[in-house]
């Protein structure tokens, strides 16, 4: 079953859906007003955008993987990401190098730079481990 491109847009909230979906399902023919999202970060929609199609590839093949490896939590796992930023918060090589390990060396260094250093600068909850690993040191 192919279901086609999702190229129709809801007319009240730019939600895209395919051919065969209910129109108006997703905000309820307006009744639900939802917040615009916010543009990603430069290099998080430069990996998603990507026009080199090798490089596209290598993130979207891979997108569960690196969402993993940056997780604040680990849901019926043990922990072992958000600690990386208890070590050491201004050691970025260090992190990349640690995520890098623990995913067994199957994820792109370059990329794991660059999403982290984007969430250094722009994600609040990075502040908030690196906080509260200060405490705790």
């Amino acid at each position: 079953h192919r279901l086609g491109k999702i190229d129709i847009e809801c007319e009240y909230c730019e939600a895209l859906k395919w051919k065969g979906e209910k129109l108006g399902l997703c905000c309820m023919n307006s009744e639900v007003i939802l917040a615009l999202l916010l543009a990603p970060p430069p290099a998080i929609y430069k990996l998603l955008t990507e026009k080199d199609p090798i490089s596209k590839l290598l993130f979207v093949k891979q997108a569960i993987a690196y969402n993993q490896v940056f997780a604040f939590i680990s849901i019926g796992e043990p922990p072992q990401f958000p600690q990386i930023y208890f070590y050491d918060p201004t050691n970025i090589k260090a992190q990349i190098d640690r995520r890098y390990k623990i995913m067994k060396e199957k994820l792109n260094k370059d990329m794991l730079k660059e999403i982290q250093e984007e969430l250094m600068e722009f994600n609040p909850f990075v502040n908030t481990y690196i906080q509260a690993g200060n405490v705790q040191a």
